[in-house]
């Protein structure tokens, strides 16, 4: 039987109605889910920003803590006492610097940084030199040049000559002078006795801690406990990668091939030596030799650190080959005031530091630093003559290191830490 029209009529009406109705319901799911997902992203915000905030705070209270960490130390804390934000900072020593270890909580989320802390550039490595006074002058031959304050010999500095070899620059000294007294500022004794006793303990213990296998790769986070690699004996490394929180131990000596990766690992031994042609970043602790070879990069933060005992013989040296590029710190310690072998640092020609060079014994340089030099005497060496305290076609120019630069904290000034480098 045929449906009448207003039958047909009402049917589509209500099949209409249904359909708006199914879309009006579609549409306020739609707008539901929207506004959910909106306050669940302005939550996700809020909290990722809570969580920057709370780390920021976190990274403040550890730079403003000037005391020297040379143990681990841990501490778990309530950031604002509320129950909400929790913190957790690990903190050590890593060779010259600090290193610290955040991690802050808040609803379950969290963000770990390790970092590691050093100290703005001030007394005394804010000039370009710190020569102590030991009764002779300061001698410029050829182009040298000195930019920036210097503290020199009662004595003075003058112009000299070597054979035809004059002194050409306009300026002895671009900036001005203070008199020097008998011995170079001490860095940190706590450091200097805590890395002597820190090397004495680490190469004494047996050897194969985890071996070194040629070719074979480490990494480490510095959010985990230390990978100690020890061997009793040399230890030659080849086409590996080390990197993070890995120590190299050898109660001998440790070569370092051209073609090994290093990031951030401390290399311990007597004597190091790095082969030419090497490209890293390392701290280098040694007690007779550290030996770089031409054309290497030690990228910053490096440092190379030799430190001579008050009982041992002999000249410990630190021998920088042509043509080398290194960011960070030299450091060499000689523990008695009086000896007559203090040590060594010799750099090759065309060599550039960037940072600071700090030598309790003999500098002789023959190529250029961008930063300080602290050290006791100057030597230049000739195939028939020695001269004391001379400086022949050096360039030490303060003004041309990074106002950015960030180095250790050798000398205990109580100054406000600051990051030197974000770290895996």
């Amino acid at each position: 039987m045929p449906i009448d029209k207003p039958v047909r009529l009402k049917a589509n009406a209500l099949f209409i109605t249904v359909i708006i109705a199914l879309v009006i319901a579609l549409l306020c799911s739609m707008v539901l889910l929207l506004a959910w997902r909106q306050m669940d992203f302005e939550s996700s915000v809020h909290d990722a920003a809570r969580l920057d905030r709370d780390f920021g705070s976190v990274v403040d209270r550890i730079l403003a803590d000037t005391a020297q960490t040379l143990v681990v130390q841990q501490e778990q804390s309530d950031l604002f006492d509320n129950g909400e934000d929790s913190v957790t900072i690990k903190r050590e020593n890593w060779g010259l610097f600090g290193l610290a270890d955040a991690r802050v909580v808040y609803k379950g989320k969290d963000k770990t940084r390790a970092f590691f802390t050093g100290q703005a550039t001030g007394a005394p490595l804010n000039g370009c030199l710190y020569l102590a006074d030991h009764d002779r002058p300061l001698s410029l031959t050829g182009n040298t040049r000195l930019v920036g304050d210097a503290v020199l010999p009662k004595a003075g500095v003058n112009a000299a000559m070597i054979g035809q070899h004059s002194f050409t620059s306009p300026q002895l000294v671009q900036g001005s002078i203070r008199v020097s007294p008998d011995s170079l500022p001490l860095p940190d004794n706590r450091l200097i006795n805590h890395l002597l006793r820190w090397s004495d303990s680490l190469m004494a213990q047996p050897g194969d801690a985890h071996a070194l296998t040629i070719g074979e790769d480490w990494q480490q986070s510095f959010a985990d406990t230390a990978v100690v690699i020890r061997q009793k004996g040399p230890i030659r490394t080849g086409a590996c990668h080390l990197k993070g929180h890995i120590i190299l131990v050898s109660d001998s000596i440790i070569e370092i091939g051209s073609r090994t990766q290093i990031q951030d690992v401390l290399v311990v031994a007597p004597v190091i030596k790095i082969e030419d042609g090497f490209s890293g970043r390392l701290q280098a602790l040694a007690s007779d030799s550290i030996l770089v070879g031409s054309h290497c990069g030690l990228s910053y933060p490096s440092t190379l650190v030799l430190l001579k005992r008050a009982n041992d013989i002999g000249q410990p040296v630190i021998r920088i080959g042509d043509s080398c590029r290194i960011t960070g710190v030299v450091l060499t310690r000689s523990m008695k005031s009086d000896d007559l072998k203090k040590t060594c640092l010799e750099t090759g020609k065309q060599s550039l530091i960037c940072g600071y060079v700090y030598v309790s014994g003999y500098s002789y340089l023959q190529g250029a630093v961008n930063g300080a030099v602290l050290t006791d005497y100057f030597i230049y060496r000739t195939p028939l003559t020695y001269y004391e305290n001379y400086l022949v076609d050096v360039e030490i120019d303060r003004e041309a290191l990074s106002k950015y630069f960030i180095g250790p904290d050798l000398f205990n000034t109580g100054e406000i830490n600051q990051v030197v480098q974000w770290v895996d």
